[in-house]
């Protein structure tokens, strides 16, 4: 007793009741074999994990929509995207549901719903190009990137990353208006920990600005939109629209910046600036002798005019249909710029769908021949009781002549509404 007992060789040690030979290696091999297996499959089953408590997370949102519960269906839809939502339809789906949702829960409910006719240049921020569109200088463009998921329309929105930057984020572009016109104006934002941010639309030159409307973006909210009125004044040809952030904390998100005419139109694409393509909503074909583009040095409104470079025996016409009412007044009005024009002139037409000008026709007058620059033309007609159809053309007949000259024409601010005092 109070012996220490010291093994010696050849002397038998006494092994653990219960031990069975082999059971050390066995054991061993399947550690070993269990950390292969998991550093082959781990991946995978850690991916499907995560795919089924996203998918999870989007019944759930579903769920909360059903039940009109936007604040909980929000935070669902972003959990799963968060955690991998990958699967095409679903994925497609939940962003699809979540942009709806913020929109609705951040939407004014003064503000009128109708289709995109913005004249402010990349405002929905789907894509990078568009984005850079705002941007004056290369410091800027690394603090900013394009987010497919928070965003209330379109494939994405912009983010600042304010935290990040080294100096505070400017985004600006000028946008061209008509004196005496009424706008309205749209922006959305997203806010998390910013200590300043704000849009501004302002008339004038940069040393004499004269501030039109402002928004603040700053401090902590989710989506929001804000939107104003206002009329251009007699000598505001151009506004300028300004993003500004303060640097060192926090991120916003900014989607669907628009401008438009206060008055809809019933013309789609009537300045032109809804997509890269100029003719966007504009039919007509292009013939031998005849180039159409589109011009930013030369504009009214918006950022973009048509530019037609025609051949003075090509009989040019460029339209869309429209659903007119029967009986009813209308105004057509637009501007037109010319250089070295031929044939009859420029101007603006309306023609009956269905039987053409046989049928029923109306331009604006005079035509605008050789160089002038812009003019603005407008007509004052009324729809024939058999029309229910018409076409709105941008418009330069020929002469019947030879082709001795090529010319230029101008189009832009091109616009169909109900006249005051029309039937119903």
């Amino acid at each position: 007793m109070g012996q220490n007992h010291e093994q010696t060789d050849g002397e038998r040690v006494a092994l653990p009741r219960g031990w069975v030979p082999g059971t050390t290696i066995a054991a061993t091999i399947l550690f070993f074999g269990g950390v292969a297996l998991l550093a082959q499959f781990g991946g995978p089953i850690a991916s499907i994990a995560q795919e089924r408590v996203a998918e999870t997370a989007l019944r759930e949102g579903q769920r909360y929509e059903r039940a009109g519960m936007l604040s909980e269906a929000i935070g669902a839809y972003r959990k799963a995207l968060a955690r991998g939502l990958s699967h095409a339809p679903n994925n497609e789906d939940c962003m699809r549901r979540l942009s709806a949702l913020l929109a609705e829960q951040g939407r004014k409910a003064e503000y009128r719903l109708r289709r995109n006719d913005s004249l402010v240049a990349g405002g929905e921020f789907d894509v990078d190009a568009q984005a850079a569109l705002w941007i004056d200088d290369d410091a800027t463009r690394q603090w900013i990137g394009v987010d497919s998921i928070e965003k209330v329309s379109g494939v994405s929105a912009v983010r600042i990353d304010c935290a990040s930057a080294t100096s505070d984020v400017l985004l600006s572009q000028t946008i061209y208006v008509v004196p005496g016109k009424a706008y309205e104006l749209s922006i959305w934002s997203r806010a998390l920990d910013i200590t300043s941010a704000s849009f501004d639309l302002a008339a004038g030159e940069n040393d004499v600005r004269q501030e039109i409307v402002r928004a603040d973006l700053g401090g902590d909210h989710e989506w929001r939109q804000d939107s104003f009125i206002f009329t251009a004044s007699r000598e505001t040809r151009a506004v300028h629209a300004t993003i500004q952030a303060a640097h060192g904390a926090g991120e916003v998100w900014i989607d669907s910046v628009s401008l438009r005419d206060a008055q809809p139109s019933l013309i789609e694409n009537g300045s032109f600036d809804q997509t890269n393509d100029v003719r966007a909503s504009w039919l007509g074909k292009l013939q031998d002798g005849m180039q159409i583009e589109s011009d930013t040095e030369n504009v009214v409104e918006g950022s973009t005019s048509l530019r037609a470079e025609i051949v003075d025996g090509i009989n040019f016409g460029f339209w869309q249909t429209i659903d007119v009412t029967p009986g009813a007044a209308y105004r057509l009005e637009g501007w037109i710029r010319t250089e070295n024009l031929g044939g009859l002139g420029a101007c603006l037409e309306v023609q009956d769908a269905e039987s053409g000008w046989e049928g029923f026709s109306a331009a604006t007058s005079p035509r605008i021949t050789g160089t002038q620059d812009w003019q603005r033309v407008s007509i004052e007609f009324v729809v024939p009781a058999e029309t229910a159809w018409l076409s709105v053309l941008l418009r330069r007949p020929s002469a019947g002549g030879p082709e001795v000259g090529i010319g230029r024409v101008w189009f832009d601010a091109v616009r169909l509404s109900r006249a005051e005092g029309a039937n119903s």
